[in-house]
C-alpha cells in the first residue's frame, strides 16, 4: 500500500474486507476496512523499514531480514515454469509478503536459534527449536500475500495447500 505524508492511503494495494471473531458467536464476520486498520499497514511498513535500515546501518551482516533473492523468471521447466510471478512485479522472494508478514516472519526468524549441532533441541522463551520452526514455516505458508480465501470453510488457505 502507498501512503502519502499524512497517513492516508493513495493507492497500491487495497483491503477489500476485515474478518472477525465475536466472543460467543461461531463462524466468521466480516467488515469493511476502517482507518485503524490501515493505520496498522502504515505502523508495519514503518517498523520494516527501520528493520531493514538497520540492517544496513549494520554493514548487510548476515542474511537480509527480507528475502532478496530474485523469483524464477518464468519459462522453461521445473520450478520456474511453475511458480512465475515476475509479471506481476514480485522480483524478490521478499514481494510475496505484505509489509505485516514481513515483521511477523523477522520476529519469528529472530526467535528462532540455529539447530545445535548435536541435534538436541534447546528452548528459547520457552518454545523449543523445532516449535519455533514449525510456527516459522507455518506462517510463511499461511501469511502469504498469495493465499486465497476458502469461502466454504471460512479459512485461508496457505499457498501449498494443494500439494
Amino acid at each position: 500500500m502507498v501512503f502519502d505524508d499524512a497517513g492516508r492511503r493513495g493507492g497500491g494495494a487495497r483491503l477489500t474486507a476485515v474478518v472477525t471473531l465475536r466472543p460467543g458467536e461461531t463462524g466468521r464476520h466480516y467488515r469493511l476496512p476502517v482507518d485503524t486498520d490501515y493505520a496498522a499497514v502504515r505502523a508495519a511498513q514503518a517498523r520494516l523499514a527501520g528493520m531493514l535500515d538497520e540492517w544496513e546501518r549494520g554493514g548487510k551482516q548476515g542474511l537480509c531480514p527480507v528475502p532478496d533473492e530474485p523469483t524464477p523468471t518464468g519459462g522453461g521447466s521445473g520450478a520456474g515454469r511453475a511458480f512465475s510471478v515476475q509479471r506481476y512485479g514480485m522480483l524478490q522472494w521478499g514481494d510475496l509478503f505484505t509489509a505485516r508478514q514481513k515483521v511477523a516472519l523477522a520476529a519469528l526468524t529472530r526467535l528462532s536459534p540455529a539447530s545445535p549441532a548435536d541435534g538436541a533441541a534447546k528452548t528459547t522463551s520457552g518454545f523449543s527449536d523445532d516449535t519455533l520452526t514449525l510456527a516459522l514455516t507455518r506462517t510463511a505458508n499461511a501469511g502469504c500475500s498469495l493465499c486465497r480465501w476458502h469461502t466454504s470453510g471460512e479459512k485461508h488457505e496457505g499457498v501449498y495447500s494443494r500439494q
